[in-house]
């Protein structure tokens, strides 16, 4: 899934007026807290702890298996320095041993581990007396590693990547309307992506220690890092009679260190690449008896780029050579239906959702399996059913089991280099903790 990503966000956003760490979410490196943060209490130092970890087994179907485990780990601590006035330090983090698939742009590539650490310290600071209304400045930093299947350690993941920023939230917590009650949030963030294994191709041409060269072209030496700015808008409105919503819009402005744009007769230019990503997203949630829940998400996103594409077809002459203008253009969109349901009185819960993702583009053909080019556009989908049982055995304790299948179909037949055609079976037997 290019550049729109879906995160199972369970049942919990009712009561995002009862947490002070809102929900995670890929595309927001969590930078804001939520309403309702416990400066109503009296203590000064509190901690929330979510910890979940599993056994898991992977298998891609007619291909490979693999036996590993998954842990996620969020730990916040916030210090009330006085009223109105918190420090917060987060850690958010993740292992996973499992075959899994994620995209670099042109296509997906395999990965049978990854790890994911993001710490981020911020301040809330409420505005006024019982105004609602609260500024929250925070710093972050995220370090990601990645083993594709051709990896031998940590550190040569081509898509290792490390973010550092500082972003600003402006929170309003008393913005509803009817029997319900609102937050809005405004959001800005700058941050800088290093990726320290990916170096361009012109200047690899040019290197050979054995013949005793060294690449003196530096035009795209760190050609994927980046510095983005986002800016975030989000509601959330929660209503008493057990119905919930919030719309969230996200534009994410990216502009390539090194990455120069290539024109449609295979030269570089002097002009650097941009990107634009716009993301849509609106999430509902209710509550249709004590012991049943469902709810919907919806999502589009839009991704612009200024940078083409010269294919040389693996060939020496310029005859079968394609020029793809604004490759990298596409748009995408999804819906998951959500339904939780509690066995009360017995202390079991179970939880199901389907996914349909497709992502359109809107310049880039298809290919055979040759790697010919079709007369039709790409079309990339993505459909995951996933069903799970939790064993309550405490408020703080659970055992669960679950089970994710995710079918992913295209087009695009070329599978030389990617694999868009596969079903992903992950089982998974686990224990959380919430504090």
């Amino acid at each position: 899934m290019i550049g729109f990503t879906w995160r199972q966000t369970g049942w919990l956003i009712a009561m995002v007026f009862a947490l002070f760490l809102g929900r995670l979410d890929t595309a927001w490196p969590e930078m804001n807290s939520q309403a309702g943060f416990p400066g109503q209490s009296g203590e000064r130092l509190k901690l929330i702890t979510d910890i979940e970890a599993s056994y898991a087994y992977s298998d891609i179907k007619d291909s490979d298996s693999l036996s590993g485990g998954v842990m996620d780990v969020l730990i916040a601590g916030s210090w009330k320095m006085k009223e109105n006035r918190f420090l917060i330090l987060k850690y958010d983090g993740g292992y996973e041993k499992k075959l899994d698939f994620y995209s670099d742009d042109y296509g997906q590539r395999q990965r049978t581990e990854f790890q994911e650490h993001t710490l981020t310290p911020m301040l809330r600071l409420g505005v006024g007396h019982a105004t609602g209304i609260s500024v929250i400045p925070s710093l972050f930093y995220t370090a990601t590693l990645n083993k594709d299947n051709s990896s031998t350690g940590w550190n040569d993941g081509l898509y290792n990547y490390y973010d550092a920023g500082a972003g600003i939230d402006f929170e309003f917590g008393k913005t509803g309307f009817g029997s319900g009650n609102g937050l809005l949030t405004f959001g800005f963030q700058y941050y800088k992506r290093h990726y320290p294994n990916f170096v361009s191709l012109l200047d690899l041409a040019t290197e050979n220690e054995d013949l005793g060269r060294i690449s003196a072209l530096d035009t795209e030496k760190d050609e994927k890092d980046y510095a983005g700015i986002l800016a975030m808008v989000e509601y959330l409105w929660v209503s008493g009679s057990g119905f919930s919503w919030n719309a969230e819009y996200t534009v994410l402005y990216k502009k390539l260190d090194d990455k120069k744009v290539v024109d449609l007769n295979g030269s570089l230019t002097d002009t650097e690449q941009m990107d634009h990503v716009h993301t849509l997203k609106f999430q509902g949630t209710v509550q249709l008896r004590n012991n049943l829940q469902a709810g919907l998400t919806l999502g589009a996103n839009l991704n612009k780029s200024n940078q083409n594409f010269w294919d040389g077809m693996e060939s020496f002459t310029y005859v079968d050579d394609v020029a793809t203008k604004n490759y990298f253009d596409h748009y995408a969109y999804g819906l998951q239906p959500e339904i939780s349901y509690d066995f009360y009185p017995a202390p079991l819960m179970c939880t199901t959702y389907y996914l349909f993702h497709k992502t359109n583009y809107l310049h880039r053909k298809a290919k055979t399996a040759a790697g010919d080019y079709q007369n039709q556009k790409q079309r990339d989908t993505e459909k995951t059913f996933f069903m799970e049982l939790a064993y309550i055995v405490s408020d703080q304790w659970r055992i669960h089991a679950n089970w994710t299948n995710t079918r992913s179909k295209s087009n695009n037949h070329d599978e030389r280099y990617y694999l868009y055609d596969y079903t992903l079976n992950v089982y998974s037997i686990g224990l959380s903790f919430h504090y």
